[in-house]
């Protein structure tokens, strides 16, 4: 059984190796469209069956084939070498599709004419040149072929003795002729083969185009919905408190109140402008990711002591328990976006007077920072769609608004950042969110402290 495991294996990585390198040789997707690609493949696998030709023309003691076969040889490899490392795919094809249609053409004549696999070799190559040219060209190569062969067909009716002769033997032409039909079925087998698969890898790949077009396009729709609707309110909001100002004498407990309340309504708006500035900009533009290692405590205290101030303001006890001595691998902005919106979350979600706690816990190799809260918690619809903008909009313990944008930067920017993000929530009970990252151990590295980066476009 090892051994048999071992050569399934050797097997595997023989496979693997060889499709790397067949990749290499034709081209890959990102260089090439479809065409090439094809033409590539078909010129590859003609290459080996004109090699073949010659040696077996050579063998039986037909020479002038075994010459017209190596002039064909040249002219493919040559094409070859125009489409695939010049990248001129219309100047190879036009030179291999001409010159072997009158190579063999010659050859005809040089070979017994219809008696020969000649005819059979101009119909594959007329089928190989369709199937990879545009549209364009099908018209060039229609006439050539069927001038080709009208003329050859009537030169060797009106004229039979300008047909050679060649083959020493009926075993020979036999031989001859069966070649030439196993090089045309594997020739149309794997052009088709290769056709279709990559047909359907093109289809594949326009469909998951048109699915993210979808997406991005619903979310665009959520998007403006929430900026018509959730950044009219405070505005509309403050314009009301100024009409108020300018007809009424407002007590200064109705003052108070009103501007509590304006105050937590542009706080709200200046969030959810954080987030969707910084989820549009990763949408159109992608985000660089500036990775490095960062002591975990002073990167997020002047956050959680902002943080903090907020909480105290609805009476809630926000305790932070962050070890001086962790250090993580992480994007400082990032870092700092993702725990300052679970951190307003939980305050958001926590009546006055409760607790939020947030701690950190070290597993293996990963520092696990915790925002656990006594809150409303979350029911379970919400919870399927918690990371996405499919997350209907919720209230806070006092009518703050939450769209769910905020976890949806949470969940991307920990996931740059080689993180991991996920949550345990009972309804009534609270909710604790997760995010695990990678601990950076610069004081292995020559016993010096690093800040060395690692940037990252995504």
């Amino acid at each position: 059984m090892p051994e048999l495991t071992s050569l399934i294996l050797l097997i595997k990585n023989l496979f693997t190796f060889w499709k790397k390198r067949w990749v290499h040789f034709i081209g890959s997707q990102a260089e090439y469209s479809i065409e090439p690609r094809i033409f590539h493949t078909f010129s590859a696998i003609a290459l080996v069956a004109v090699f073949y030709n010659i040696l077996f023309n050579f063998w039986v003691g037909l020479k002038v084939s075994s010459i017209i076969s190596l002039g064909i040889l040249l002219v493919l490899i040559y094409a070859f070498y125009l489409s695939r490392f010049k990248k001129k795919f219309n100047a190879g094809l036009i030179l291999g599709g001409l010159t072997t249609n009158l190579f063999l053409a010659v050859n005809y004549i040089y070979n017994s004419g219809i008696k020969g696999p000649s005819l059979l070799l101009l119909a594959l190559i007329f089928f190989l040149l369709i199937s990879v040219s545009p549209k364009k060209q099908y018209g060039l190569w229609v006439s050539i072929n069927l001038s080709l062969v009208l003329i050859l067909l009537g030169l060797e009716y009106t004229y039979p003795s300008l047909i050679v002769d060649n083959y020493p033997s009926e075993l020979t032409r036999f031989i001859d002729t069966a070649s030439a039909y196993l090089i045309i079925v594997v020739l149309v087998f794997a052009g088709m083969t290769s056709i279709r698969r990559k047909y359907y890898k093109e289809k594949k790949a326009v469909l998951g185009k048109t699915h993210q077009l979808e997406r991005l396009n619903s979310e665009k729709n959520k998007l403006f919905s929430i900026i018509s609707h959730d950044l009219k309110t405070p505005l509309s909001m403050v314009h009301q408190y100024l009409e108020l100002l300018n007809v009424f004498d407002l007590e200064p407990e109705e003052k108070e109140e009103i501007e509590a309340g304006l105050l937590r309504a542009t706080r709200n708006t200046q969030d959810l402008l954080s987030n969707l500035l910084a989820w549009s900009n990763n949408q159109m533009e992608g985000i660089r990711v500036n990775l490095r290692g960062l002591n975990l405590k002073n990167s997020l205290t002047k956050t959680l002591n902002t943080l903090q101030m907020i909480a105290a303001q609805k009476q809630q006890n926000l305790q932070v328990n962050i070890s001086s001595e962790i250090d993580v691998w992480a994007d400082k902005d990032m870092l700092q976006l993702v725990i300052r919106n679970l951190v307003s979350n939980a305050i958001k979600f926590t009546p006055n007077g409760g607790e939020i706690r947030v701690f950190t816990q070290i597993d293996n190799k990963n520092c696990i920072f915790v925002v656990q809260d006594n809150g409303v918690g979350i029911d379970m619809d919400r919870q399927k769609a918690l990371f996405s903008l499919k997350l209907r909009s919720s209230f806070g313990t006092q009518n703050e608004k939450g769209i769910g944008l905020g976890l949806l930067l949470c969940k991307e920017y920990t996931e740059m950042q080689n993180g991991k993000i996920w949550f345990k929530s009972e309804l009534g009970q609270g909710t604790s969110f997760y995010v695990s990252l990678p601990i950076f151990v610069y004081r292995e590295l020559m016993g010096v402290k690093s800040e060395a980066a690692a940037s990252v476009l995504w």
